[in-house]
């Protein structure tokens, strides 16, 4: 089935028992015993698929990253079609995976799996990615311990959600089998019939990643600092992010970027510094160590019951990036040739669109500026804080190697992975600038690689990790603006009216960058005539939450905000007027 045998993974599929999971406190140990004795006490994880918000019964794959040497990057673990919208893969399936990463020493790290659920009629195919981790000692001894596994379930279920929302039409199958094209909304069973199958995948040896860099071309006018660190409530040994592009139609155009799931999984807490400008290199980086790899995925679809399969020419390509420690290095230890490398291949294909970020006027000691890339996390609903040029780091390194990936080089470079902090791990990079020689002035520019993704549900040009600092120049951008969240007030009569509360954000062009400043206006329209307004000054590169006062009458508000037109201080940037509206209802309650 695959176009590229000579990179294709061999693997053998594990298979195993699916159990319904529906025990939730049960008291007796005979029954477990019985249950082990029928089999039916199988250790799984839970799929829950769904399509157009709804449950559905959907084909289920799950994919597993391979550790460093295995000969590629991905391969299928297993496969089923879910019931009732529910699919329990037994974790048995992953034990062969998770055995070799524990043979690596990484049998206490977050490593990474794929899901893929399909959904399709005889003529569109819905499908949804979704990635998340496993710990591979957890499985080994809870998929040969199922009594452990039962007391680790009851107290929360391993759970996945998946929502096939991306569409692709597979019409070519038509012709070919002479299907006459029916609605547009699936019918089960159809999605046993469609099915995602590995073409190829490659994964790079050990490399030096950038987690963050900066370029100065302002020559001595600032000393720069690069900083960077991660600190984790327990050691780990593996972090793991991914994308994924999906070019549609027969032609190939257009190309669909998604950033289809990221995990960055406790680490250990390193940290390290490095310097640009002044007396130092212009272009500066800090690196991870760890791997990059590469896939290509095509869909198959049979129209005779799975008697025959025919490739649908529809095919996604992904990337993953996989860091073995998480220690974080310094381009003045390591050099910036690895980062090099990568824009190198990166500007052959694309062209880094700088976005105006920042003004930075120093003109007294004690002066400093700083920025820090956990902010766009804290801040943007995007919830991301900087991209890693994945693809175009494994076209450096494969062609480095003499390894020829048969992807679309255009494709490839244009494969982003995204750092992310989990709950208990908190990944700071940071930029700051100072001088020794005032007064100094620049501007600050961040990277932009010009593809739009999807993430979350909405469509942006993510930043790259990549700082520009330039001296003074002219430069604008169009701005787009959010409030929210809309809701309902709830007002007792006999209290005073509540205020409602919510947060605007206004964004550079079409990135998650937040503006440096500017005016906003904010109104509200309401029932019988009523209308407010109020004015703020947004803080720089963070949301302005508003607190504003309602009247005691029920009915909807129009909550409108105009940001707008803003110049920085000494006028080199410009940002372009934006607005934005929601809603927000209130109801009168009696009081008793």
């Amino acid at each position: 089935m695959g176009r590229h045998s000579s990179l294709q993974v061999g693997a053998k599929k594990m298979m195993g028992v699916r159990w319904g999971y529906s025990l939730y406190a049960l008291p007796a140990l005979a029954l477990a015993a019985a249950l082990l004795t029928s089999g039916a006490l199988t250790p799984t994880l839970s799929i829950h698929t769904y399509a157009h918000g709804k449950p559905v019964n959907a084909r289920v794959q799950v994919f597993a990253l391979l550790p460093p040497g295995a000969g590629g990057s991905i391969v299928e673990v297993w496969s089923g079609t879910s019931s009732n919208g529910v699919a329990e893969v037994p974790l048995q399936a992953l034990r062969g995976v998770a055995m070799q990463w524990a043979e690596e020493g990484v049998g206490n790290g977050g490593v990474g799996i794929e899901v893929i659920t399909t959904y399709a009629n005889a003529s569109t195919e819905w499908y949804g990615m979704r990635f998340t981790t496993y710990e591979p000692n957890a499985v080994i001894s809870e998929a040969g311990n199922p009594m452990i596994w039962m007391a680790a379930a009851i107290r929360g279920r391993w759970r996945v959600d998946v929502e096939a929302s991306n569409s692709l039409q597979i019409n070519q199958i038509e012709a070919l089998k002479g299907v006459t094209t029916s609605t547009s909304t699936p019918t089960p069973p159809a999605p046993p019939f469609c099915s995602w199958a590995v073409d190829w995948s490659w994964q790079s040896p050990e490399t030096y990643i950038p987690l963050i860099w900066a370029e100065d071309g302002d020559g001595n006018a600032f000393l720069g600092v690069l900083y960077s660190f991660a600190l984790g409530s327990q050691s780990v040994s593996i972090s793991f992010s991914a994308s994924a592009a999906v070019p549609t139609g027969s032609a190939k155009t257009p190309i669909s970027f998604q950033i289809i799931g990221t995990s960055l999984a406790d680490t250990t807490s390193s940290s390290n510094v490095t310097y640009f400008g002044a007396n130092n290199p212009s272009l500066a980086a800090m690196y991870t160590r760890g791997t990059v790899g590469v896939a290509e995925l095509e869909l198959w679809c049979s129209f005779d019951g799975g008697l025959t399969w025919l490739p649908t020419g529809e095919y996604v390509n992904e990337s993953y990036v996989q860091s073995s420690d998480f220690e974080v290095y310094p381009s003045s230890a390591v050099g910036a040739s690895y980062l090099s490398q990568a824009l190198n291949e990166l500007s052959k294909y694309y062209t880094l669109s700088p976005v105006p970020f920042d003004e930075v006027s120093l003109t007294h000691s004690g002066q400093g500026y700083e920025y820090t890339f956990y902010n766009l996390q804290r801040y943007s609903p995007f919830a991301f804080s900087a991209s890693i040029p994945v693809g175009a780091i494994a076209l450096a390194v494969a062609s480095a190697a003499g390894v020829d990936m048969p992807v679309t080089a255009l494709i490839a470079a244009g494969l982003v992975s995204t750092i992310r902090e989990s709950t208990t791990t908190i990944a700071v990079n940071v930029v700051s600038l100072g001088t020794e020689n005032y007064p100094a002035f620049g501007d600050v520019l961040m990277a932009q690689l010009p593809i739009s993704y999807a993430y979350d549900g909405h469509s942006f040009y993510p930043p790259l990790a990549g700082v520009y600092v330039e001296p003074f120049g002219h430069y604008s951008s169009g701005t787009h603006a959010w409030v929210g969240p809309g809701g309902v007030v709830v007002d007792p009569t006999c209290m005073p009216p509540n205020d409602w509360s919510g947060s605007v954000s206004v964004f550079v062009g079409s990135s998650p960058l937040m503006v440096p400043g500017g005016p906003v206006v904010v109104t509200v329209a309401g029932p019988f005539g009523y209308s407010a307004s109020y004015s703020y000054s947004m803080p720089p590169h963070e949301p302005l939450s508003v607190a504003l006062p309602l009247p005691h009458m029920e009915g909807t508000y129009n909550v409108t905000v105009s940001y707008g037109p803003y110049a920085t201080p000494q006028g080199t940037m410009h940002y372009g007027p934006s607005s934005a509206s929601t809603k927000v209802s209130v109801v009168l309650t009696p009081c008793h």
